[in-house]
Formats: structure tokens, C-alpha cells, sequence
């Protein structure tokens, strides 16, 4: 008898994600899963590529819909490349933080308690406040500095989800893991010609005139092994770890693991040669 093709899918939990349709473009007959009025009937030897995100706004009965499961390249069953629960711990920096802290990877001091906060803003501290606790980059992100708040132990503090204690920053990369692999690497550096620069250290994002780049890149053994366990350990088959790492302490800290990163040249084709070379 011979076996049913097993088609491809992406379905990316923003509609107008560009990686997503990069990525559709670029694997022969991977076709993209609409939000709305998709006809979409999952089968069970399905191989889908998740984007990013935690849960299907359709019925689905492939493997990996559920529960963790590791790709299975051989037969003809379907998978779900990047499980959905395990995209749901990803996307929540409170439960990413909580997983790796538990299995003893470096994270930043993090809380949701207000008592905890004004201890550290009294110690002279900065804290993070994190208004958005799913949200990557600096959106929700609000700096609170010992000055500020000239009665920290009583004063009134601003009620957010998730609090972290500020480090001076180190150096910051990106390292995209698929399967066990680190596929790339980018370290994060400020654009001095760019007119966003603001000349802010403490926050670095796209917006403010930080970009990746790759050219004489070498990140440190600490990195890349931090980034593999962190991947590893919070069940998913791909992610783009942003690890910070301190030349004083020689230690590395993750600050998110990203599962729908943005991804253009050459990042983009390290991605898209990965999932050929395990759905092909």
C-alpha cells in the first residue's frame, strides 16, 4: 500500500508575520493556515510548522497538538514542529523563568512581588517593571530607578506582572537553536549611525537603534550552552535564545527564548534548510 503524502503547513500566531511567509515561500508546498475562514482539515500525518504560537483556532489530531513529542523523521506519522505547550511556557517570561530557574540555568532575579521590589529600589536597585509578561523586545518595558522613588519602602508602586532586577548590561547575542543544533549566531550591538540611538545602554531594542549582527561574532562557549539547555528544557524543537554574558563573572543569563523570531538572509536560510532537511 502505498503511503499518503504527508503535507506541509505553517501556521504562525501572528497573520502578518513575515518569517512566516518567508518561510512558506521558500519550502516546496508549505502552505500557510489561515486565522480566518481557513479550510484547513488537519490529517493525522500532517507535518506542521507552529509559529509562534500556543494554541489552533482549528481541530487538530497531529501529533504534537498536545503534548511534547519528540519529530519523528522516519514512517509517515505527522508532527507538530514546536509543540503548542510547550510555545505557551515559552511565550510567558514568568513560567520560561520560573522552568529554567528550577533546572538551575542562569536567569535574571525575577518576582511579582511588590515587597520584593521596594527591598531592592531601597538597596539602590533598578528594577524592570514588565507590563506585558508575553511581550519580546521593549514593549511594556518600564525602567524604576532608586530616585524615583524617594520612599521605596512605602511609597506607591506602579502594579505590573512580572518584575526583574536591572544588571548592567553585558554583552547580549542570539543564538537559534533547531534540535539540539545551534543553526546561527548574532550578537547584539547599538547602530551609532542610526538616528534612534538614543544613547541608552539600559534598554536595547530595534527601536532604539539596537541590531543584530553576525560580523566577527564569536560568542562564548557559556552562551551557546546556555541557550541548548534552554531550548531543551522548556520542550521545544526550535527557538532564538537572547543570552546575555558577563566577561567579569563569565557567566551567562537567558532573557527569553524567542519562537517566532524575526529572520531574514541568512538566519533565514539556516531555518528553512533545517526544516527541509527533516521534512523533505
Amino acid at each position: 500500500m502505498n503511503q499518503m503524502k504527508r503535507r506541509i503547513r505553517i501556521y504562525s500566531h501572528n497573520p502578518h508575520s513575515q518569517s512566516a511567509a518567508k518561510i512558506s515561500e521558500k519550502i516546496p508546498e508549505c502552505l500557510r493556515i489561515r486565522h480566518t475562514n481557513s479550510k484547513y482539515v488537519s490529517r493525522e500525518t500532517d507535518i506542521i510548522i507552529n509559529w509562534g504560537a500556543s494554541e489552533f483556532p482549528f481541530e487538530c489530531n497531529v501529533y504534537g497538538s498536545s503534548d511534547v513529542v519528540s519529530i519523528q523523521k522516519d514512517g509517515n506519522a505527522g508532527y507538530v514542529i514546536n509543540p503548542l505547550h510547550a510555545v505557551s511556557k515559552a511565550i510567558d517570561k514568568r513560567k520560561t523563568f520560573r522552568i529554567l530557574y528550577d533546572w538551575g540555568i542562569n536567569v535574571p532575579k525575577f518576582t511579582s512581588d511588590l515587597l520584593t521590589v521596594r527591598g531592592w529600589l531601597s538597596k539602590g536597585y533598578t528594577v524592570v517593571g514588565r507590563q506585558l509578561s508575553r511581550a519580546s523586545g521593549s514593549k511594556g518595558i518600564h525602567l524604576m530607578k532608586p530616585e524615583d522613588y524617594i520612599d521605596a519602602t512605602g511609597g506607591v508602586l506602579p502594579q505590573y506582572p512580572l518584575y526583574t532586577l536591572y544588571r548592567k548590561k553585558m554583552d547580549e547575542y542570539r543564538i537559534h537553536v533547531f534540535c539540539g543544533q545551534v543553526i546561527d549566531f548574532q550578537q547584539k550591538k547599538r547602530s551609532v549611525s542610526d538616528e534612534r540611538w538614543q544613547g541608552d545602554n539600559q534598554i536595547r531594542s530595534f527601536d532604539r537603534g539596537w541590531i543584530y549582527t553576525r560580523e566577527n561574532v564569536v560568542p562564548p562557549r557559556q552562551v551557546t550552552k546556555s541557550a541548548l539547555k534552554a531550548v531543551r528544557r522548556l520542550g521545544l524543537h526550535f527557538g532564538a535564545v537572547d543570552v546575555g554574558f558577563s566577561h567579569k563573572t563569565e557567566q551567562a543569563t537567558i532573557y527569553e527564548v524567542n519562537t517566532a523570531p524575526g529572520l531574514h538572509g541568512a538566519t533565514l536560510d539556516s531555518y528553512t534548510n533545517k526544516f527541509m532537511e527533516f521534512i523533505l
